[in-house]
């Protein structure tokens, strides 16, 4: 899917949404990433960075991928965002 067109936003983020519906967090993880250099500013991608980095069980850095989001995301997101954080340790 990625080569039909590798800077496409949306398919790049349903090829993400299909990588963590299957486990395969490495991969959502390296989407993502692709999807925060693409759009810095959307505070979605970090969140799903942070997603992965949890199944991977990396907490220090999904935790930062949250505050991140949290810095980008509209007023209604942020207390979704705060239990995020809760989750992944932070306070």
């Amino acid at each position: 899917i990625r080569q039909l067109d590798p800077n496409d936003a949306g398919t790049l983020q349903t090829l993400s949404t299909l990588y963590s519906a299957q486990g395969d967090n490495t991969n959502a993880l390296q989407i993502a990433q692709s999807l925060m250099a693409l759009d810095p500013n959307n505070y979605q991608y970090p969140v799903n960075a942070g997603m992965a980095l949890l199944g991977l069980e990396r907490r220090d850095e999904a935790l930062a991928m949250f505050q991140q989001a949290k810095t980008l995301a509209p007023a209604e997101q942020q207390a979704a965002i705060d239990a995020l954080i809760q989750q992944a340790g932070g306070s």
